[in-house]
């Protein structure tokens, strides 16, 4: 959308019938009304945080009495653009009045232009790409009005804006509903997944084959028994720590062929460095918590240390492929099996080594995602700033194993239900992507006159006259007093009482 440089009629320029093309600033311009908070405490306040990006929604709102300095004043219906980042697209038209940061552009409401359509004007995708383009500042971009005066702006007759936003809201109504919809999808999927892993970590996902089966079965306790061997076998100094009851589930609720073992007999529980190493430009990846994302290692997002920082760090945790990482502070769990044999160093980040065991690799991947270990970890991590599960918690946190017959059987179960899982939400992520381009599309279809029929087409069906957007363009100017060249001399129309505030 570029800005044009003049006003024109319809007449050769590709527009809709009795619609004019303009700029920006010709049509609309500030609000100068200001006010400072403790005039009013009690007045609803809004700043940049409680409007939502790209949708015109507002999540909250503050009070006066709680932000400092003056602040712009608006009422109901008015729009608010957000001047600070305006690749994030917050706009909003609040259906009450108050204050607002000066972070935003107030445009108080004209006789001769609906709000409404203002607010979605400016919630245009190209419009977005104008402000951003032509914002300065590195940090903090901001757009001037004065840019966004000069934006290319197509005005419909003013009957026509009414019916345009009626169509657009009818429209987005739909649009709104099948993004709850979505929505909903994905708290199903969530909860399916927590449903599968909750029976697989119980043994009720394998009830109807172990009732099927009929080979003899080794137990758990064997398997366990075998895992403990092989530790010894790597390392005559590895060590287990007593399995902590307190974790188990009251009623014990596991299989009686599986078994219930401490985490510290069946891996290498091991942590990473617990110093702050100096980052870097370049050198070798540090891992920590905020790195570990949907049980994926996220190298995009992880800091550099140095080589002779790394070969400190591994002396006390090497990572090897195969290992599992856990987040241990912060945001708890994301389990992740190591599938990459790039040298990398952790921190804040709990290993378990299974010591090439694929098998038991999956299975306590499985099992560090149940609902029951979720509760665990929540319940240790509960009342402090900063959630975070000790070392010495994981070494004798109880694990179930069961049979190894069985556990091939709950993986292959497991992966073959979370994969038809996988399947639905990528169907579910490109309907919310087509969604999202709905809404846009709707839009563009507004702003080019093909959503609803124009002024003219229905002054000639019902054999009328209609008044066109240059006979209101020149309303504006007359409002202006002859100078809607010029925003700058617009009427000032300062809050001088709290006679504004009276809808606040």
């Amino acid at each position: 959308m570029k800005p044009t440089d003049c006003t024109q009629n319809e007449e050769g320029n590709g527009l809709p019938e009795g619609w004019l093309r303009t700029q920006f600033g010709n049509v609309v311009w500030p609000s100068k009304n200001k006010m400072e908070p403790d005039k009013q405490p009690e007045a609803r306040y809004l700043g940049l945080e409680h409007i939502e990006a790209h949708t015109g929604k507002i999540l909250g709102v503050g009070r006066a009495s709680e932000v400092k300095s003056t602040k712009s004043v608006f009422r109901a219906g008015d729009v608010l653009y957000g001047k600070l980042r305006p690749y994030l697209n917050k706009v909003a038209a609040p259906d009450f009045g108050g204050v607002c940061s000066t972070d935003f552009i107030v445009f108080d409401q004209k006789i001769w232009l609906n709000n409404r359509l203002l607010l979605w004007f400016l919630l245009q995708r190209e419009v977005v790409e104008y402000a951003n383009h032509n914002s300065t500042g590195v940090e903090l971009p901001r757009i001037s009005y004065e840019k966004l005066a000069a934006l290319d702006f197509l005005l419909p007759p003013l009957a026509e804006q009414h019916r345009i936003v009626a169509g657009i809201e009818k429209c987005l109504t739909r649009v709104n509903s099948a993004r709850d919809c979505l929505s909903r999808v994905r708290e199903i999927l969530i909860r399916f997944r927590q449903a599968v892993l909750a029976a697989a970590c119980s043994g009720s996902l394998t009830e109807d084959w172990r009732a099927q089966s009929k080979e003899p079965r080794s137990s758990g306790r064997e398997f366990a028994d075998r895992l403990w061997q092989r530790r010894l076998g790597e390392s005559n100094k590895s060590k287990s720590w007593p399995m902590d009851e307190t974790f188990l589930p009251q009623a014990n609720g596991i299989p009686d062929t599986w078994h219930w073992e401490s985490l510290s007999r069946c891996t290498d529980v091991r942590d990473g460095t617990h110093d702050s190493p100096k980052y870097q430009q370049t050198g070798v990846p540090l891992v920590t918590s905020k790195n570990l994302v949907h049980n994926r290692i996220d190298f995009g997002t992880a800091k550099f240390i140095s080589p002779e920082d790394h070969l400190q760090i591994a002396k006390r945790s090497a990572v090897e492929k195969g290992d599992i990482l856990f987040a241990m502070i912060g945001t708890i769990g994301n389990p992740t099996i190591v599938d990459c044999d790039r040298a990398f160093s952790i921190k804040n980040v709990a290993l378990f080594r299974t010591l090439g065991n694929r098998l038991l690799s999956r299975w306590l991947s499985i099992w560090l995602e149940s609902p029951h270990a979720t509760r665990i970890f929540q319940e240790i991590a509960k009342g402090s700033t900063q959630p975070f599960v000790p070392l010495i918690v994981f070494r004798g946190l109880p694990i179930p194993l069961p049979p190894t017959d069985e556990l091939r059987q709950i993986i292959r179960r497991v992966d073959q239900l979370l994969g038809h899982a996988e399947e639905v939400e990528e169907h579910h992520q490109a309907a919310s992507r087509n969604v999202d381009k709905l809404t846009q599309a709707i839009l563009a279809k507004a702003f080019k006159g093909e959503l609803v029929p124009t002024e003219a087409e229905l002054a000639r069906r019902e054999g009328r006259e209609y008044e066109p957007a240059s006979v209101l363009l020149e309303r504006v100017k007359k409002d202006r007093g002859g100078n809607h060249n010029n925003p700058k001399k617009a009427p000032d129309k300062r809050c001088r009482n709290t006679a504004l505030m009276q809808n606040a």
